[in-house]
């Protein structure tokens, strides 16, 4: 392994697990293949930090990022297809974010790059799929309602990760940033215990945690989130909003707008009074763009801006059959118009390249029928302006 210094540090810093046990790089990392490419390390054991980060599969991944020209986006693997994209939309990519958690490691702490020495500065822990929403754009792996509508993983529909948490628990002096993921993190054990672990230890005035939620829970039997994140280094909470008001009810889930919308006022309420206290605090909406949101999504940057607080965004391009490019191109000009206050969004739609897939659609509206048969709703009730776009679309 050489000493350069790679385009993106993810291998070095941190890994992915998802619920079944599979590991990547980061959380962005996309394979040739999906859940089935080569790049993907395939367990369903535990697999130590050392193992993983020796593994062929990340050698490889590790090799390519050194070769990679951190300044040329083109020349980032595959793998980082997701970053490419929000980079070349201006937009902040996951890769920028990593890379400038190195930069602070070894400005402020003792920690200093070493290409052949892995460091679990950025901790991304994932428990579960364990989630009480079944959100149009996710899954079996992300979400238990969803298993249980696809009846999969068991009346439960728990997929559990076979890596253990004790490991991220045994380096918390290392890390520097923590990530709650989901499922919906509110729910897992494992978030209460790596907070207070952290608490408990006095390493939390170190540590930025960072939890994207879907904001329908701030309590867990006794234990109140907002008053486990005071004192820590600072705190962003993100929060998955993608439409408003009977839209979102359709989307995200039914009958959860008005407690989601409550709740993102009385965390916003609370990250203004840690503000008058001096601690960093951030509240995000995070809106995932796909093509039966396209023109809903602008109603939740319009609510944003009301509520002061900071929005981000991401396009859905798994699965394929929600992606923007599934339009066609006089409809995303349409959007790119639809999108003029929003300069960056409205590039997006104006550069996106129309390439619709009728069997990727199909696959898309036969979940969506699923769903809407499971939940008592209508995907044209709730997006009236793809109605013809979605009748037109086969389902045999």
């Amino acid at each position: 392994m050489s000493n350069n210094r790679p385009a993106c540090y993810a291998p070095w810093i941190t890994r992915y697990e998802w619920s079944d046990g599979n590991i990547t790089p980061c959380c962005e990392w996309k394979t040739p293949g999906g859940d089935n490419g080569a790049d993907v390390i395939k367990t369903t054991e535990n697999m130590s930090l050392e193992d993983s980060f020796n593994h062929p599969g990340m050698e490889k991944i590790k090799t390519q990022l050194l070769k990679a020209d951190h300044n040329n986006i083109d020349s980032l693997p595959f793998g980082c297809l997701h970053c490419k994209v929000l980079e070349k939309s201006r937009a902040m990519s996951h890769r920028q974010g990593l890379n400038a958690v190195v930069r602070e490691a070894e400005k402020y702490s003792s920690y200093k790059f070493n290409p052949d020495e892995y460091k679990q500065l950025w901790l991304d822990y994932r428990e579960s799929n364990l989630c009480n929403f079944s959100c149009k754009m996710c899954g079996t792996d992300l979400s238990s309602t969803h298993s249980i509508i696809d009846g999969l993983h068991g009346k439960t529909g728990i997929l559990k990760s076979p890596h253990k948490l004790q490991m991220y628990l045994d380096r918390l002096d290392e890390i520097q940033v923590v990530n709650f993921l989901g499922g919906e993190p509110v729910l897992s054990d494992s978030m209460y215990i790596i907070l207070k672990e952290a608490r408990k230890r006095n390493l939390h005035h170190n540590i930025d945690v960072n939890i994207t939620t879907n904001g329908s829970l701030l309590h867990r039997n006794n234990d109140n989130l907002l008053e486990l994140l005071e004192g820590f280094k600072s705190v962003q909470i993100a929060i998955s909003i993608d439409a408003i008001s009977d839209q979102a009810n359709y989307w995200r889930h039914k009958g959860t707008w008005d407690t989601v919308y409550n709740n993102t006022k009385e965390i916003t309420k609370w990250a203004k009074d840690q503000k008058a206290k001096r601690y960093q605090t951030l509240v995000a909406i995070r809106t995932a763009i796909s093509w039966p949101n396209a023109f809903a999504a602008k109603k939740t940057f319009d609510m944003v801006s009301e509520l002061g607080v900071q929005q981000r965004w991401n396009l859905v391009n798994t699965p394929t059959g929600l992606s923007i490019t599934q339009l066609s191109k006089h409809t995303l000009d349409e959007l790119a118009i639809w999108w003029a206050d929003y300069p960056a969004i409205a590039r997006v739609f104006k550069n996106a390249i129309s390439n619709p897939n009728i069997e990727e659609l199909k696959s898309e509206k036969l979940k969506i029928i699923r769903h809407d048969a499971w939940h008592g709703n209508s995907f044209v009730d709730a997006f009236p302006e793809f109605e013809d776009f979605y009748n037109k679309i086969p389902i045999e």
